[in-house]
């Protein structure tokens, strides 16, 4: 069964004439006749009742035309997507973004990315630093922007973006917010709600068990936006990395020397060969003008793109 065939049968179950199906289709009547009767072959029934200027489907015509129409139907659409990633030149990145990291950091880049490469498709995976690390190396995603992978794999190359340390979110009004700083052990009998995503979960659950600070896994929370939400109703408070972006109602206030920060790096494997769309952004996120760290405050959410990145 070929695709012409069932063109030809469209369009003379539509015009239920040879004639004028073959002048629909602008191909000679005898060509069409001969497609329509390949077609009942290969069926093993007739897929019309022929009459002599009219002609009518037959039951088993009428039951093919819905499964044929939507064949038809698919393939014009494959058909049309494939001439448009062709004539307007259409790619498309996968990018993997951790779950900790704030989709603010990087949507101005991915913002400009598009404009420069109008017929990108940006296919964002998010996922924990083990759910990216497997993407990457199963080549589901290209690109990927996380903190640390914890994976020793010799493949991943990493560009470091900027370090940033971890403080603790509280709700306005809360005795810790007038703080300029807090050690890990003034958090003694607070709720500390878990982020069981976060790439330094290790480190930082390990602080609060020798400090004696508990943290509570009453609520099963899937990502930073859902942790601040839940400090915002007052439900506990959150250790998180300076870039979380927090609404006015919550305020993030510095760790003292707990020694636990990370790095925020773009990530790629080495010996694979990078699209234009991911070599851009690379070069995008490596040029841009990241905060050194972010000790003392809160991190900016203002880093541009430098002109030489969109050389």
């Amino acid at each position: 069964m070929e695709m012409h065939q069932i063109r030809y049968f469209l369009a003379l179950s539509e015009t239920l004439n040879f004639t004028r199906a073959a002048e629909t289709c602008n191909v000679a009547q005898p060509s069409l006749t001969r497609a329509i009767k390949k077609l009942e072959e290969e069926f093993g029934q007739d897929l019309f009742r022929r009459e002599r200027s009219r002609s009518h489907l037959t039951e088993f015509g009428q039951a093919m035309l819905p499964a044929l129409r939507q064949t038809y139907e698919s393939a014009e659409t494959a058909r049309k997507l494939a001439l448009s990633y062709k004539h307007e030149m259409r790619s498309t990145l996968a990018l993997a973004v951790s779950q900790t990291v704030d989709m603010s950091l990087i949507s101005p880049f991915l913002a400009e990315l598009t404009r420069v490469l109008p017929g990108l498709d940006v296919k964002l995976h998010r996922g924990d630093a083990l759910k990216i690390a497997e993407d990457m190396k199963s080549g589901t995603v290209e690109v990927a922007l996380s903190g640390p992978l914890n994976d020793d794999w010799d493949r991943f190359d990493m560009w470091p973006l900027f370090t940033e340390e971890f403080g603790v979110v509280v709700p306005h009004g809360h005795k810790l917010t007038m703080s300029r700083c807090v050690d890990i052990e003034s958090l003694s009998g607070c709720t500390i709600l878990a982020r069981p995503y976060c790439e330094c979960r290790d480190a930082l659950s390990k602080l609060m068990r020798e400090a004696d600070v508990k943290e509570s896994t009453t609520h099963d929370v899937p990502s930073d936006r859902d942790i601040v939400a839940l400090v915002e109703a007052g439900l506990g408070l959150a250790i998180v990395p300076a870039s979380t972006r927090l609404p006015d109602s919550v305020c993030w206030v510095p760790m003292h020397k707990v020694g636990v920060s990370r790095c925020i790096s773009v990530v790629t494997v080495a010996g694979r060969k990078r699209s234009s769309a991911a070599t851009t952004l690379i070069n995008f996120l490596r040029s841009a003008e990241w905060p050194e760290s972010s000790r003392g405050g809160h991190l900016s959410h203002s880093s541009k793109i430098s002109s030489e990145a969109m050389q």
